[in-house]
């Protein structure tokens, strides 16, 4: 408690590559010291705090020893879109070493290759493979979906580490017996979430603003439509443009038929999409708000809002995908939107949404 500085000894933060970010942690430390500094009642030194974020690194790099981080393989269907974006969505929760994201057709090649080792796999799609594990889950992760993600892997190894207040609740649940105490936890994790969401939130334009345009937006005021002839009219703005060939339309609607109804992304959103070689242009993003509702093949709730992307590179545009996701889980959102009588004020409602200040 008596020490502020470490005198004259320099301290260097390594080098090598340990898959920590630590500008991001230095920048957390010196952002959270003062709680140290005032029960300390002085301030600590730029070495001092660099010692911090070597011990931190030191105890993240032990954890990851002893938990052994499980290996991991993702499979989905051929288009990339939301491999990636379910790739994504993993590493936002789990603590694992993804060794690659497979399509369907050659996920059971990969395991059997000897330079990969595979200890789960995590696919959209069921995975004939009786010797390794496979966890089938919705391209766009569920609360369901991550409690069956976890439950496997404290299976196998141990280890996995949730990042959200609804994985949190689900841990107090499972783990603390005392009623009592379990909800007075749960409070205070959504005080504190709820605390932090006013502190750091503005409204601005997403990233939606950037891809969807006003012409790419189309609404149909009466009329069901079947799931393929609400994919064709999504499609058509990008058709007439020459953004897509007509061929990628064709992928969409196959890989529906093959795959089943993985575009439906929440209550009232589906999100059609195929492989970029299956005919990509221009990267793009158009929506048909459907107000009577689009049937699909498995889904018994209507689609109301069939967004159609395509793009070149995936990897680049996963925040948008976040942002349509987040549309599907807000049932307000969905219904507002759906009864807009103007393209130009469901562009500006879908694009400005308050979002986490940075």
């Amino acid at each position: 408690m008596s020490i502020k500085d470490w005198g004259s000894i320099e301290i260097e933060l390594p080098t090598e590559s340990t898959g920590i970010d630590y500008k991001r942690l230095e920048m957390l430390v010196d952002r959270y010291v003062w709680i140290l500094e005032e029960q300390l009642s002085h301030s600590l030194s730029i070495n001092v705090k660099r010692s911090i974020v070597i011990h931190i690194c030191a105890a993240i790099i032990r954890n990851r020893q002893i938990s052994n981080r499980l290996s991991v393989a993702i499979a989905c269907p051929s288009s990339v879109a939301t491999g990636k974006y379910l790739e994504a969505q993993i590493k936002t929760y789990f603590d694992f070493k993804i060794v690659g994201l497979f399509s369907a057709r050659e996920i059971l090649d990969v395991i059997e290759r000897k330079d990969i080792h595979v200890d789960l796999i995590i696919s959209t799609v069921f995975i004939p493979a009786d010797q390794i594990k496979v966890i089938k889950v919705r391209p766009f992760l569920g609360m369901d979906d991550l409690n069956r993600i976890q439950k496997a892997a404290l299976q196998e190894r141990g280890g996995a580490t949730g990042a959200h207040r609804d994985m949190l609740d689900s841990f107090i649940q499972a783990n603390v017996v005392d009623k009592d105490l379990a909800q007075n936890l749960q409070s205070a994790v959504h005080n504190t979430f709820d605390a932090y969401y006013q502190a750091n939130v503005r409204l601005e334009q997403n990233e939606l603003a950037g891809l969807l345009r006003q012409e790419k937006i189309r609404i149909l005021y009466s009329g069901t439509l079947t799931w393929e002839e609400g994919i064709k009219q999504a499609a058509e703005p990008l058709i007439q443009t020459g953004d897509i060939d007509r061929h990628y339309v064709d992928a969409m609607i196959d890989n529906v038929k093959e795959y089943g109804d993985y575009f439906v992304v929440g209550n009232g959103v589906a999100l059609a999409h195929a492989a970029p070689y299956d005919g990509v242009n221009r990267d793009c993003l158009s929506l048909l708000v459907c107000r009577d509702g689009i049937k699909f093949k498995e889904t018994s709730n209507l689609v109301y809002l069939m967004f159609c992307f395509a793009v070149k590179d995936v990897s680049q545009y996963v925040a948008h995908l976040g942002c349509i996701i987040d549309i599907g889980k807000d049932q307000a959102a969905v219904e507002k939107t759906r009864n807009m009588t103007k393209t130009g004020d469901i562009l500006s409602f879908l694009s400005s949404r308050t979002i986490p200040a940075v």
